[in-house]
């Protein structure tokens, strides 16, 4: 089975369906209200990319500079 879409995927856990990938921060409605659990696997660890965005066509706000000279710095 193949679904698209976080929401759908998460609810398909709930109903019961299997198991799956998703970030921490997509579920944690889910883990306060007990309709999911993340079983604990210390040998199962996940490491991903994340890249900043910006408009291409449109130069970035004063705030929208200082989070990337933040970043830059920080090496995020």
């Amino acid at each position: 089975m193949e679904l698209s879409g976080c929401d759908v995927v998460k609810r398909a856990v709930a109903a019961g369906l299997g198991v799956a990938f998703v970030s921490r921060h997509a579920i944690a409605l889910e883990m306060v209200q007990q309709l999911v659990s993340v079983p604990n696997i210390p040998e199962l660890r996940f490491r991903r990319p994340l890249f900043i965005l910006t408009r291409k066509d449109a130069r970035p706000s004063a705030a929208a500079l200082a989070f990337l000279a933040l970043a830059a710095k920080s090496q995020l």
